[in-house]
């Protein structure tokens, strides 16, 4: 019966430890962060918008309200707002950031559809990808380097 008993626990606890080191394996790309940003702007609460910027930037508390923060810039859908990735540099280890480049096909704001937002990428824990700062561009094809990117959270 201690035997069992032994091999059950152990099995449960391989099954833990498992599951725990798949968990932590699970990491948010900079693509599933782009598509989790674009499903969070086609909500119509928009409550989870905040937790796709990195916790650290100056506008997290801010941001928190979706609607004060986003409503502006990003109407509320219909219809729904569409994001393709146009250019994205690769991090290296001097500098660990990605910076990403997507259109913007949706509701007209400030910016008339199609427009350009331009990510810059990090981690704070190392694997999941989270937005440092957004910028937008409403220059069509704006390449990455050029001028007339507007600051919109950081």
């Amino acid at each position: 019966m201690k035997r069992f008993l032994n091999i059950i626990l152990s099995v449960i606890g391989a099954f833990g430890l498992c599951s725990f080191v798949s968990c932590n394996m699970e990491a948010v790309s900079v693509e599933d962060r782009i598509a989790i940003f674009q499903s969070d702007l086609n909500t119509s609460k928009r409550s989870n918008l905040y937790q796709d910027f990195i916790p650290t930037i100056a506008d997290y508390d801010a941001l928190k309200t979706p609607s004060s923060a986003f409503d502006s810039i990003f109407p509320p859908a219909p219809p729904n707002y569409e994001l393709t990735v146009m250019s994205e540099s690769q991090p290296v280890r001097s500098n660990p950031t990605s910076i990403v480049v997507v259109e913007v096909l949706g509701p007209d704001g400030p910016y008339r559809s199609p427009y350009y937002l331009k990510l810059v990428m990090a981690t704070d824990n190392g694997y999941d990808w989270t937005i440092q700062t957004l910028s937008a561009n409403a220059t069509i094809g704006a390449p990455l380097g050029c001028l007339g990117w507007t600051l919109l959270y950081q």
